[in-house]
């Protein structure tokens, strides 16, 4: 991948082509620099996730081997939730009850009886649960570059409010390309990361979701390439970009944390807040909520 280190957010804004605005290029906004890009199902978090709600411990898993037993705890997990929409009456993307069912009833020993899982038919339902922060192997994105600095603006005061010892010192926008180019042969392809199925760009109808509509939001799938070499490390999906190249499709922008002042303002004037990102309630009050986080940093950092 390629890292550029930007001083100001209105340079980020400068070095941005006019074609960066098409659904060609996605972005992710993180409130941590030093994070990769990690799909969730693979987070310390999910580990824990998994304990408390499915009975999947570290030692289980660890016996199991990762490689082998997170892909079919991400099949429990959505089980998990689609059996609880259900039984509260909400309807689900391509809900088939029987592989309802099944994912839910089966344990981590299981021999695996859906080699190709997930399979299309799935991603919007894996969408739908990543969404909502159930643990999966998506990872969201944007394809706005706005929507992306604001999850990473927030992101970060949020990390700094909960981290008083060892705050962040930059946060991240993450650019990944996923246009379509011309090789030296001439023949057409997609990207390497997609030719190599490592991580596959996922596009999810939006339908009745309006904070999905809301944020431009698309998803990428890391395949079972990943998901069978993952090790419990905490490397993410960057490592399988050549680095500094001129056709690297992967580029993280770092961001000081004293420029957070100035990325604010931006997004201020170019009306991008809660209230645009989560219509409705939680908008209201997730734009309180960041307004006083907002505050606090400014206040302690004066």
């Amino acid at each position: 991948m390629n890292t550029i280190s930007i001083q100001n957010p209105r340079e980020l804004l400068e070095l941005l082509p006019s074609s960066d605005i098409s659904t060609m290029r996605l972005w992710r906004g993180q409130g941590d620099a030093t994070w990769n890009l990690v799909p969730s199902i693979f987070r310390d978090s999910a580990r824990i996730w998994l304990n408390q709600h499915l009975n999947f411990s570290d030692e289980l898993l660890k016996q199991e081997g990762y490689q082998n037993a997170l892909p079919k705890a991400e099949r429990s997990v959505i089980g998990f939730f689609i059996l609880n929409a259900d039984r509260t009456g909400i309807a689900l993307p391509n809900f088939n009850k029987n592989l309802m069912l099944h994912l839910y009833q089966s344990d981590i020993h299981y021999d695996d009886p859906f080699p190709q899982w997930p399979t299309e038919d799935d991603y919007e339902i894996i969408a739908t649960a990543q969404h909502y922060e159930h643990p999966t192997r998506m990872i969201d994105w944007s394809t706005s570059p706005l929507i992306g600095l604001y999850f990473a603006v927030n992101g970060f005061l949020k990390e700094y409010a909960k981290r008083t010892e060892d705050p962040p010192t930059e946060y991240a926008l993450w650019s990944l390309n996923t246009a379509v180019n011309t090789n030296l042969s001439g023949e057409d392809n997609r990207n390497d990361f997609i030719r190599s199925r490592i991580v596959r760009p996922v596009e999810i109808p939006y339908r009745e979701n309006k904070y999905l509509r809301a944020q431009s939001g698309k998803f990428t799938l890391c395949t079972d390439t990943l998901a069978k070499s993952w090790d419990g490390t905490k490397d993410g999906i960057e490592k399988y970009f050549p680095e500094d190249t001129p056709d690297c499709r992967l580029t993280k922008y770092l961001l000081p944390a004293d420029s957070i002042g100035s990325a604010n303002r931006i997004l201020e004037n170019l009306n991008v807040s809660a209230l645009q990102v989560f219509p409705g309630y939680r908008g209201v009050l997730q734009s309180l909520t960041e307004a006083k986080l907002y505050n606090r940093f400014i206040d302690e950092t004066r």
